[in-house]
This record gives C-alpha cells, sequence and structure tokens, in this order.
C-alpha cells in the first residue's frame, strides 16, 4: 500500500470519522470525494470528504511512533480529513447505503475510490437523504461537490440522464424549501456543464 495515498483513521463514530494523510497534492483527498476503508476484517465503508484541514507535523510524528508510517514523515505536515458516511460493503456484496453496523477501526487505512467505485456508488441516489440531514450550509456544498464528481465521471452522452434523476430526487427531498432546491440543482447543472466545456 503506497502511504502517500493512503490516509489513517484517528477517530470514529457511526456517522463520521477522521483520518489523517501525508500533505501531498496529488492524494485526492478533496472536498467531496468518496473514499473508503481498507479493513483487515470487517466492512467497508463508504463515504464523503467533508473537511480537510492542514496539520502540523505532531501528527505525523505520532504515526511515525505507532508504527504506521515510516520516519521520512516525521517532518511532514498532514492532511487532517472529515469523512461522512453514507454506506458500507461486506465482501464484495452489494452496497448497502446507510450506516455500517461498527465504525471504523483506528488507523485503519482509507483510500480516495477510482471512478468505477463512484460510478457504482452513485448508481442509486437513495443515500442522499443522509447527506442531507446534516447542517444546511456545508452539507449543501457536499451534496453539490458529490454530485459534480458523480455527473462528471459518466460519458458525456449519459450525463443528462444523471442530473434528471439527481433533480427528481433532490425535488422529492427539498421541496419545502424552493430556494435550496434551486441554488443546489443550479450548482450541480453548472459545475458537470464547466467539465465540459473544459
Amino acid at each position: 500500500m503506497n502511504a502517500n495515498d493512503t490516509a489513517w483513521v484517528t477517530r470514529a463514530g457511526s456517522r463520521c470519522y477522521s483520518a489523517a494523510a501525508r500533505m501531498d497534492r496529488n492524494t485526492g483527498f478533496e472536498f467531496g470525494a468518496l473514499v473508503k476503508t481498507v479493513p483487515a476484517t470487517g466492512p467497508v465503508v463508504l463515504g464523503l470528504v467533508d473537511e480537510v484541514t492542514v496539520a502540523g507535523s505532531l501528527g505525523a510524528r505520532q504515526m511515525v511512533a505507532a508504527g504506521i508510517v515510516d520516519d521520512s514523515f516525521r517532518t511532514w505536515s498532514l492532511l487532517e480529513i472529515g469523512v461522512r458516511v453514507a454506506a458500507w460493503q461486506e465482501n464484495e456484496e452489494p452496497i448497502r447505503y446507510g450506516l455500517p453496523p461498527q465504525p471504523p477501526a483506528s488507523l485503519e487505512a482509507v483510500r480516495v475510490c477510482h471512478a468505477a467505485d463512484l460510478l457504482a456508488f452513485s448508481r442509486d441516489l437513495v443515500y442522499l437523504p443522509l447527506l442531507l440531514a446534516g447542517q444546511t450550509g456545508r452539507t449543501d456544498e457536499l451534496v453539490i461537490a458529490h454530485l459534480v464528481r458523480a455527473g462528471q465521471a459518466r460519458p458525456p452522452e449519459q450525463q443528462p440522464r444523471f442530473v434528471r434523476e439527481a433533480g427528481r430526487r433532490l425535488t422529492h427531498l427539498l421541496h419545502r424549501d424552493v430556494r435550496r432546491l434551486e441554488q443546489v440543482l443550479t450548482a450541480v447543472v453548472s459545475g458537470i456543464r464547466a467539465s465540459e466545456s473544459g
């Protein structure tokens, strides 16, 4: 496992967890990214990065002391990553949306999901209510960032269908707050279209 693109769980609960990774421009641990745990045993926990902060080298020294990474990490700053749990998977079975039976273990490895994982995860948007249950401001930004990534992962000819499905789901969930619904939908469509022109 390449330590440069791996994070490790530092604190975990049933709805969210925190992890730390070596600060590197190519880690992929970005706001809205889909990530998954890599457990030795137990379920794989899937979630979305909803917070990224830069920590000092103290966390790196602690990880060196625990034997998780080698001594070359000692002077590196770390990214601290907050993850909102959205689903879990056991032994290559279908993805189960919702909270896992138990949170990830301390120091469990975390990796950024590839495009194929993102496509499989976002095939059914039944997890959106779980994401929208959080605080409005950051939650909306997280949903937008995730849906834009999921839309961009699809071939151009499949993107309109994905936008329509996302629009239907969001309309059902946010129909009582028309202004919020309009803001989220506009941002998602604009984000996906920007990737086409870029």
